[in-house]
């Protein structure tokens, strides 16, 4: 019998978009606790807190073919009568998502540039433990795993695509006020009861809390 060479996957390094050949991805969850265990080294690294330009680039192996989401006009109006539809936020689906993600962009990029107040925001700019403990800010439980993958994913292809800087940023500031603004819009409530919501929710048995 002829024997065929088998040709293993190149192996995708904190990825989180779906690959064709089912390549095993590395979930928002575990990359949370990895971020953990690397702030540890950071912290002996001195930051400049008024800058968060100064972050090191993170490279990321395996993202080239990620693509920052478009709609046409004509779309908007079908996926936003798909979300009304919806009664839980764990039902939206991946499209919906990179939807939701790409809709709110602008109100990230205010976040991220200061004209927008996010507590998180102002904590992350003071280094050190205070930077470390928002690991214990991010309320995932109202979401599925395979949803904050997708979040993430569109997140990245937004403000990490060329650079690829910015990635403990985005998991600490920028993915959970992605997820409070989701939920708050989605439930049509303030941003305090949208965070206590998902505060609540982590509480509950099976909640995510890291």
């Amino acid at each position: 019998m002829e024997k065929r060479n088998i040709v293993k996957p190149k192996k995708r390094v904190y990825s989180f978009k779906k690959s064709a050949k089912k390549t095993k991805r590395q979930s928002i969850l575990s990359f949370l606790t990895l971020s953990e265990q690397e702030a540890c080294y950071k912290d002996q690294v001195k930051v400049d807190s008024d800058d968060t330009d100064s972050l090191d680039c993170v490279v990321i192996d395996g993202l080239d073919d990620l693509e920052e989401p478009e709609f046409r006009d004509e779309e908007t109006s079908g996926i936003e009568s798909e979300i009304s539809c919806l009664r839980r936020v764990d039902e939206l689906s991946e499209q919906h998502l990179h939807y939701l993600v790409k809709k709110h962009k602008a109100y990230l990029q205010d976040i991220f540039s200061g004209k927008i107040f996010s507590e998180r925001h102002d904590v992350y700019k003071q280094g050190g433990k205070a930077r470390k403990d928002l690991n214990h800010h991010v309320h995932l439980g109202l979401f599925t795993e395979e949803q904050l993958d997708v979040v993430m994913e569109t997140l990245m292809s937004i403000f990490c695509k060329k650079h690829h800087k910015y990635l403990e940023y985005l998991l600490k500031v920028l993915l959970p006020e992605v997820l409070i603004k989701i939920y708050m819009t989605f439930h049509k409530m303030s941003h305090q009861e949208a965070e206590n919501d998902m505060l609540e929710a982590v509480r509950k048995p099976g909640g995510i809390h890291l």
